[in-house]
């Protein structure tokens, strides 16, 4: 898909608002369409079409908030799904270490900018021209308001819309006024309808009373007045959109015709036409209208042309007719309402690569440490050559690894996180080690059938930040500072003395494990910057940890934990991500190591001159649409 397009569609699927906007062009355009095929048919057939699509524009901002979203995935090209992102509210994202095959982005909370950011500024906008296009509305109502009070009660007009209101089938009473301020008629009201007329129609011929009259009385018998109200509210809403306001000169169209085709039934086409003519004249040199006037003089020539038509299909709309027109409607609505275009990133320089052959075993999780068969086990990932062993993972995080992501930018089912496997897999010769996580995507798709899709949620985030003390670590000295991202084939095996932790693989740094004097753990890391450092303790608390120190360099750092915190298996995997491997997530055995280890690695941080403030950031999140509990056989 060319990159234009993948942008758009990458913005429509982070935006409820651009969502919406879409959905609407789609909903006025279908009816315009459906307005243009019927242009030889009734009047009252295009009004129809047009007056639900106003409805429908309403009704969808309401839809898509309480609809569930279906989702429709649609390939982009992988750059574009991270290159079009543009940062929201001073989140952008920052480099951290990981392994190389990682390829892991994560975010940064900065301050609060005294400034608003763009897209605040275009909703502003939005509220701003919303409010400024229903003013003429409200003032509109008022003129009518005014003009209803001040009219004057006429009994010979009365007389005249008695007679042709029985014979048009309207039960309620309409009131006739007259009013000098007036150009020509009008109808007004809802509940109470009235058709106020100029002072000079006591002057009118009966055939041109009666004609005026019978024009007006069909807009009381089809409602024009809220119809109208209503589509005046929709383009108030989408003030912006060209569509809105073209549909709006043809549905103001439709309703005059519509009514002139009912004046036909009772008069002779030629003698209307003039009078027309007449009207349009007196209006154009009025000095004003009401702003909610339903005549228009300036489509007087089309309106002239339809009624001169001896061809033109006449008539009213039925019952049945409206109610298919209002069901086409809703069923349009329930249809477009509930899709959310997402972006799915497709590869665009080289096929997806494969593993040449992998075996999944799934394996019981032991209790502790001490009771782990053989006194030993495996736990993250080591690739070695062509060996790449993933032990002891659920899928809630084999797929934060194979995408890229944290595990807390993954949403799917709970039972993820339930069964562990153990993975041995070969990569083919000649491919890059680097490759692993996107080999890792096609075995979980080819093996668990997993489908996913990505879009943006807000999440409640700890920020890191420089405690009001000031920093009480020391940064590391240029000699040994971190010199980029380190081969992957970073794992861990506790032995039954759990004091002693064997790293296999290559580490960040300088990092020593020892007791510390009230029988906790110290983790000294000789050299880590702020970003790696938020990343290793998103893995010890409830929610993602984020780098808004703004500090560049590495730094010595030594996290001391007290021995409630090391907690059997939730503590081994915590301790192998902390060790290196940032490409691991973490599944709790015991849910309330977690509370526990939360809390010891705030006082932790707190002791480093360094404070978590919560605060809410939109998270790229990737959603699981489905995936199997087991996979296809080995």
């Amino acid at each position: 898909m060319i990159p234009l397009v993948s942008r758009a569609i990458v913005a429509i699927s982070t935006s409820l608002a651009l969502s919406i906007v879409v959905k609407m062009t789609v909903i006025m355009a279908v009816a315009l369409f459906a307005a243009r095929l019927a242009r030889g048919s009734r009047a009252a057939v295009r009004h129809s079409v047009l007056a639900t699509a106003f409805g429908a524009a309403l009704v969808i901002p309401i839809a898509c908030l309480v609809a569930p979203p279906v989702n429709v995935a649609v390939p982009v090209m992988a750059e574009s799904l991270t290159a079009t992102l543009p940062p929201l509210g001073g989140i952008e994202p920052i480099p951290f270490f990981t392994p190389a095959d990682a390829r892991v982005s994560v975010i940064s909370v900065e301050p609060p900018a005294p400034r608003h950011s763009f897209s605040d500024v275009l909703l502003a906008g939005w509220i701003a021209g919303t409010v400024l296009f229903l003013l003429p509305m409200a003032i509109g109502l008022w003129q009518i308001r005014s003009l209803r009070r001040s009219g004057l009660p006429w009994p010979r007009g009365q007389a005249v819309v008695e007679a042709i209101a029985r014979d048009v089938g309207i039960q309620r009473r309409v009131k006739v006024l007259l009013h000098e301020a007036l150009p020509g008629p009008m109808t007004c009201g809802v509940l109470h309808p009235a058709i106020v007329l100029s002072r000079d129609a006591e002057d009118w011929e009966g055939d041109d009373l009666s004609c005026a009259i019978a024009h007006e009385l069909e807009h009381v018998r089809r409602g024009d007045s809220v119809t109208r109200c209503l589509a005046w509210v929709a383009c108030a809403v989408y003030w912006f959109h060209p569509l809105v306001w073209i549909g709006w000169r043809r549905l103001v169209l439709e309703a005059e015709r519509s009514c002139d085709d009912a004046v036909l039934r009772r008069s002779e086409a030629t003698a209307y036409a003039e009078q027309l003519v007449d009207l349009a004249k007196r209006m154009s040199m009025a000095r004003r209208s009401p702003l909610l006037a339903m005549a228009d003089h300036r489509d007087l020539a089309i309106r002239v042309g339809a009624v001169l038509d001896s061809g033109q299909r006449r008539g009213r709309l039925g019952t049945f007719s409206v109610a298919l027109a209002c069901a086409a409607a809703l069923v349009l609505v329930v249809a477009v309402a509930p899709l959310l275009l997402v972006a799915a990133p497709q590869a665009t320089l080289s096929p997806q690569p494969a593993f040449e052959v992998a075996s999944i075993r799934a394996v019981r999780a032991p209790s502790s440490v001490e009771n782990s068969p053989n006194g030993q086990f495996h736990i993250g990932i080591s690739i070695d050559g062509s060996r790449a062993d993933y032990g002891f993972m659920s899928l809630a995080e084999l797929i934060p690894y194979a995408y890229g992501v944290k595990q807390y930018q993954v949403s799917g089912p709970s039972w993820m996180d339930e069964t562990r496997w153990d993975i041995l897999a070969k990569i083919p010769q000649g491919q890059s080690t680097n490759r692993a996580p996107e080999m890792m995507q096609r075995l979980l798709m080819e093996r668990f059938k997993l489908s996913i899709h990505r879009e943006k949620r807000d999440r409640s985030v700890y920020a890191l930040v420089i405690g009001k003390g000031g920093l009480k670590i020391k940064e590391a000295a240029a000699e040994e500072q971190a010199s980029g991202p380190q081969p992957a084939g970073i794992g861990l095996r506790m032995n039954n003395d759990r004091n002693a932790a064997v790293i296999s693989g290559r580490t960040v740094g300088s990092m020593r494990l020892t007791t510390g004097p009230n029988g906790g753990m110290q983790m000294e890391i000789g050299k880590i910057t702020m970003a790696a450092l938020a990343d290793r303790v998103t893995q010890f608390m409830d929610r993602p940890v984020v780098d808004a120190t703004h500090l560049k360099g590495s730094y010595q750092v030594t996290l001391e934990l007290p021995p409630d915190a090391m907690n059997g298996i939730a503590f081994v995997q915590k301790l192998a991500i902390l060790a290196g491997s940032g490409s691991v997530g973490v599944g709790f055995a015991n849910p309330n190591a977690l509370d526990t280890s939360d809390a010891a690695m705030i006082q932790a941080v707190k002791r480093l001159g360094l404070e978590l403030q919560s605060r809410k950031a939109p998270v790229e999140t990737i959603i699981v649409d489905r995936v199997e509990k087991t996979p296809t056989a080995n």
